[in-house]
């Protein structure tokens, strides 16, 4: 049998996608109103985020999405999103409503304000659950590739659980903040990490998980990987029976910035490294961990001069860089 190309393979990701609103103004403090404001429409949530910054970077991505069984005004929202993409999405109805959000940010270079990030997450409808399993297993079992479960909150587990399957070496978990600190869902967590490979969050949902990174890697997890803003982070990976842990420096960024999908792009320029260096989680050398992560440090210092989740650089715009 010939043996198959990482760098030919898939990436499916899932399962949080909404339609966003961006609004743009440049304004100080003491602007009685607003001298300009515009709006941007984008395709956004955690998963689209990672699925859109990997396919920008040459690969190819099928993204699941989670959506409402009924649609309402968010659905025109994210149909709106959508045709500004060329993804391959596969809606999942399972929620009560479609998931949408909304940013404020501020362009004035002068003013230091964090984007606010408000929206809407629509909850699961158990009785949909196996259908939206079956769904997911027909899409996710097409093909080798990926798994990349990004935003997965407590009540989507079992959502996820079909998502990650059992590709050894290319699965990888990234939940939402409040999976991390609900110790009542401790066990549906731990059961998706005996099916991931790589765990990635940002340090503060790694400090509400209280779980020690020895923990973590007894579950069957290979590399743990913290982010931590402009402080850089740190990872911890477990292979052939050597711990090897380090810290990491974020890039300084001049300009105007914005967080918001930072982590998203993180995780995604990871991947994309590992693809391009035909590797796995499980064929991964520290050397080229290393050169992972000052890869995926340097778009994101990038990434964050742009607005919106989804919104950062192309390979074009880093060789400008």
């Amino acid at each position: 049998m010939k043996k198959i190309k990482d760098s030919n393979l898939a990436v499916f990701v899932g399962l949080s996608t909404n339609g966003e609103v961006i609004t743009l103004f440049d304004a100080s403090p003491e602007d009685e109103k607003v001298p300009g404001i515009s709006f941007k429409i984008e395709f956004s949530g955690s998963s689209a985020n990672v699925a859109i910054a990997i396919q920008k970077f040459g690969y190819r991505v099928s993204l699941v999405g989670l959506v409402g069984v009924d649609r309402t005004d968010g659905d025109l929202l994210l149909e709106a999103s959508l045709t500004k993409t060329s993804l391959t999405f596969t809606r999942i109805p399972v929620l009560t409503k479609s998931n949408l959000a909304s940013i404020v940010a501020n362009q004035n270079p002068s003013v230091s304000v964090k984007s606010q990030v408000v929206g809407f997450r629509g909850k699961v409808i158990p009785s949909k659950v196996r259908k939206a399993i079956s769904k997911i297993k027909q899409v996710v079992n097409s093909e080798q590739g990926w798994r990349l479960a990004t935003g997965i909150t407590s009540e989507q587990f079992m959502l996820a659980q079909a998502l990650l399957g059992d590709n050894v070496g290319y699965r990888s978990l990234s939940p939402h903040r409040s999976f991390c600190d609900n110790v009542m869902e401790r066990e549906n967590l731990i059961h998706l990490l005996k099916q991931t490979d790589l765990f990635i969050l940002n340090q503060k949902e790694f400090d509400d998980l209280k779980m020690p990174t020895s923990e973590i890697h007894a579950k069957g997890v290979s590399l743990i990987v913290v982010t931590n803003g402009k402080k850089g982070g740190f990872y911890s990976f477990y292979s052939n029976g050597i711990l090897t842990e380090k810290t990491f420096s974020a890039l300084s960024v001049e300009g105007v910035t914005y967080e918001t999908g930072a982590g998203d792009w993180f995780h995604a320029m990871l991947i994309s490294y590992f693809k391009r260096k035909n590797i796995s989680v499980k064929t991964l050398s520290v050397e080229l961990l290393d050169r992972a992560i000052f890869f995926a440090t340097r778009v994101v210092a990038k990434k964050i001069l742009y607005p919106g989740g989804s919104n950062g650089p192309s390979p074009e715009d880093m060789r400008q860089m």
